[in-house]
């Protein structure tokens, strides 16, 4: 990615803050290919298929506020103010999802 015409403020925000809460976020949230594939395999043998399926319950609230303003700044002012205003309990969120998956990955084996 090419960042050589961005402005130092923007470039500081993109590295300290978008690129570390994304990590965080993919890390709590995200899902391994095998969970992503079960899912894949189950709608693709199921009798009537949904259109589109959701194959990870967590993002559910993130899903919602896109659904919510089709302009896109719900979502955007959402992660902007849990960020920037409530840093704390957004983190505090993530390691209670983290430890949430760790335990299901867990109990599945």
């Amino acid at each position: 990615m090419d960042l050589s015409g961005v402005d130092k403020e923007t470039l500081d925000i993109f590295h300290n803050f978008y690129l570390a809460y994304s990590k965080e976020v993919f890390t709590a949230l995200g899902q391994s290919p095998e969970e992503v594939a079960e899912h894949v395999l189950k709608v693709i043998t199921s009798e009537n298929p949904p259109l589109r399926y959701q194959t990870n319950s967590f993002y559910t609230p993130i899903t919602t506020l896109k659904h919510a303003d089709p302009s896109g700044n719900l979502p955007l002012n959402t992660f902007h103010q849990m960020i920037f205003q409530h840093d704390r309990l957004f983190k505090a969120s993530l390691s209670l999802l983290k430890m949430l998956q760790w335990r299901k990955r867990r109990d599945m084996d």
